[in-house]
């Protein structure tokens, strides 16, 4: 069949009959689909060992191989109640021990002897954070700002605080002045210290703030959340036994030492901070077994409610773990040495103002001038000699 396109005469291809037959009948008014035949599949090879008791349901498929929490689930599976032959008070404690896999429970684990708290359940993850100053879109080639994060923070973790301050020479036991009874000192047996005294001289007056990276307001909102403030982790010097909160902090009886503990408040008026230390499994939790918020105030009440374990001190005895232990070593050793120096300067001028001038007699006119004549002499005085210098003194 053929027909003429242009005024030149062509010829149907076989795809084109087809395509035009199907488009007629799609065109059409009343649709016609073609029926669905049924085929059968024959072997070549006919044999009468095939046992028909062997074959099964075709229409059913493969079997599966269902989950262990599928079997859980079904009733067969499900243990009998009378199977627990455990007494009512060891139910917990096998309980404890059944624990397979991860669960949406709050993890907690106990602390061992000399064990770190470096992270906790109830301590915000970006408390931990360090402060980087990096863009947060980078360019190719320089080093991304997460990454800088997360090394930083591994860093921080692994610096040892007290290991730093004995490098700088600071003593821990030496942190906290004593107040000696009976003005009874003990002077400190160092052979290598020229002056082996006790400081007597709070650390918080030489304390230098340029060491600090974040203002007191910005450290208290790393620990903001939804609706609350939780504690921000910190590592603080903390006398050893919760009873001694309550004493003078320069009492003698008192020992000092660095705990992990969490930030909950800060104080304007005093520049001080309300911290708390972490318990046994790492926690900071009121007696109720609650994380403690907002600076553990009463929301009914609005008063603060303060436990036998919170206590508040100055900023020096305050490492956040978002900061970089090297400079607090350093800043604590500044403070240090400063205090050291002051102290130093004012037995040197209570030696020279208490000296005893009984029974020493005065200096005659000629001892003056001669005084008076050798000083000139000097290459800095020579050109004073037109100046009159005027002696007083008074004869007893």
């Amino acid at each position: 069949m053929a027909y003429y396109e242009g005024g030149k005469r062509s010829r149907y291809f076989a795809a084109d009959k087809k395509r035009s037959v199907l488009l007629k009948k799609l065109r059409s008014k009343d649709k016609i689909y073609p029926s669905i035949q049924r085929r059968g599949y024959y072997s070549d090879l006919i044999t009468t060992e095939a046992n028909l008791g062997e074959f099964e349901d075709l229409q059913v498929g493969p079997s599966t191989a269902q989950p262990t929490l599928w079997n859980v689930k079904t009733e067969k599976h499900v243990p009998r109640a009378d199977a627990l032959q455990y007494a009512s008070e060891d139910v917990n404690k096998q309980l404890q021990k059944q624990v397979y896999g991860p669960d949406t429970g709050v993890f907690v684990k106990k602390r061992k002897s000399g064990e770190s708290c470096a992270s906790g359940v109830d301590f915000p993850t970006s408390a931990f954070e360090p402060k980087v100053q990096l863009p947060t879109n980078h360019k190719p080639g320089e080093r991304p700002r997460k990454i800088e994060l997360e090394r930083l923070r591994r860093l921080f973790a692994r610096l040892d605080l007290p290991l730093l301050l004995k490098e700088r020479g600071v003593k821990t036991e030496l942190l906290m002045p004593k107040q000696h009874k009976n003005l009874n000192i003990i002077l400190m047996m160092d052979p290598s210290d020229p002056a082996p005294f006790p400081p007597y001289l709070p650390l918080h007056i030489f304390d230098n703030i340029e060491f600090d990276c974040r203002t007191p307001k910005d450290w208290m909102k790393l620990g903001d959340m939804t609706m609350a403030r939780h504690p921000i982790p910190s590592l603080c010097l903390l006398p050893v036994k919760d009873e001694d909160g309550d004493k003078d902090p320069t009492d003698p009886s008192i020992e000092y030492d660095w705990f992990d503990a969490g930030v909950l408040d800060y104080c304007h008026n005093t520049n001080l901070y309300f911290v708390q230390r972490v318990d046994e499994n790492c926690r900071i939790v009121n007696p109720d077994g609650e994380t403690v918020i907002n600076g553990s105030i009463d929301p009914v009440t609005g008063k603060r409610i303060i436990h036998r374990n919170q206590f508040w001190i100055e900023r020096w005895r305050v490492m956040f773990r978002a900061e970089d232990p090297r400079i607090f070593a350093d800043r604590v050793a500044f403070a240090y040495q400063a205090r050291r120096r002051c102290e130093a300067e004012l037995r040197y001028t209570l030696y020279i103002d208490c000296m005893p001038m009984d029974g020493l007699g005065d200096l005659s006119p000629e001892n003056f001038a001669s005084i008076e004549r050798r000083a000139h002499s000097t290459p800095g005085l020579a050109k004073y000699k037109k100046y009159e210098t005027r002696f007083y003194f008074s004869m007893q």
